[in-house]
């Protein structure tokens, strides 16, 4: 039992047999016998709740139950409603024996309006058990996931200054820069369009600054005209080729965690036109994987599994799903593989 616990069902129990108590002397019973039969009373009763705790705990974190719960939802509380019957059924049956053998000398039988009285005190014990559990777990959660939310806030944040700052550092802005002077002069209309999707990078990036998790489809988007500006400065050299099933498109990722990810694969790897940049983005399972031809700067030789942008980003993952992210050379190519979420947090 928890440290709560260790102090609420004793006061409970005090309460129920205070009260069988004073019922008792007001019917005038003899005083001795009242407080003989009060305090094995206290004991049954606080032994039949932790009883009955213990036997829930168990079976919330048994395996029969873990494989019902893998059914329909009808299975496991039909599982629950016979569970709690039976165990009824058991304990008013054991708690009449206990009680015929320290107060009844008359030879009563086991069956009849006592042990009715008792199997609906022992209905009345197990529903306060359970309401009080069920209550308790709740606000666990409940306190768990604020404190996980908090969490989740601090590293969002980290991760939302580390994406402004990279975007609005001089090496990104002299890169774009530098792209778009070449372009005025020779090329005015694509110049216009390079305005336009740095205008949607930065958009995004403000926009969904304080959003928990985005749309694939919002992320595939700024992808988009992330690459567009690259391919400006790289052309051919630079490849995207994308993936991804419609329903895929629906389901949700931490915001900029693509960008993220196709910006270190530009940023660490030689391109050149005999050893072009190919990335791809597609979906595997629960997964999406942004894969690329793994071909490292000598300063980043070890590859790039440790940066401070994927320590973030697998942290914020831990507190919004259970899967966590997967960085790693697999074939000759670098991996990376981030969980979907299936409903917005």
């Amino acid at each position: 039992m928890t440290r709560n616990r260790f102090y609420l069902y004793p006061i409970i129990c005090f309460f129920a047999t205070a009260l069988i108590f004073l019922v008792k002397l007001i019917l005038e019973e003899p005083l001795m016998e009242v407080i003989q039969e009060s305090v094995i009373g206290y004991l049954v009763i606080l032994a039949y709740l932790i009883l009955i705790f213990k036997m829930r705990k168990s079976t919330m974190e048994s395996v029969l139950l873990k494989k019902i719960g893998e059914g329909n939802g009808h299975r496991k509380r039909l599982f629950w409603v016979i569970f709690i019957l039976l165990k009824i059924i058991v304990t008013a049956l054991v708690l009449r024996v206990t009680t015929l053998y320290f107060f009844d000398d008359d030879n009563s039988p086991i069956i009849g309006l006592p042990l009715l009285a008792i199997g609906i005190g022992s209905s009345l014990a197990v529903l306060l058990v359970y309401l009080l559990e069920g209550f308790m777990e709740s606000e666990e959660k409940r306190v768990a996931s604020m404190l996980n939310l908090k969490e989740y806030e601090s590293e969002k944040a980290i991760a939302n200054y580390n994406a402004l700052k990279k975007q609005l550092n001089p090496h990104f802005l002299f890169n774009s820069f530098n792209s778009l002077a070449g372009l005025v002069s020779q090329h005015p209309k694509k110049s216009e369009q390079f305005i336009q999707e740095l205008s949607n990078i930065y958009r995004y990036t403000l926009s969904k600054s304080d959003e928990v998790v985005v749309t694939l489809k919002d992320e595939l988007q700024l992808i988009d005209s992330y690459i567009l500006l690259q391919q400006i400065r790289f052309k051919d050299k630079l490849h995207l080729k994308t993936k991804v099933d419609s329903e895929a498109l629906k389901r949700f990722v931490p915001p900029m965690s693509l960008e993220l990810l196709v910006e270190n694969a530009i940023k660490h790897n030689v391109i050149g036109k005999t050893n072009p940049l190919i990335i791809q983005i597609y979906t595997e399972g629960d997964y999406l994987v942004v894969g690329n031809t793994y071909n490292p700067k000598s300063s980043t030789s070890k590859a790039y599994s440790h940066g401070i942008g994927l320590k973030n980003l697998t942290n914020q993952y831990a507190l919004i799903s259970t899967k966590i992210p997967f960085f790693g050379i697999l074939d000759g190519q670098y991996i990376a593989k981030i969980p979907l979420i299936s409903t917005e947090v």
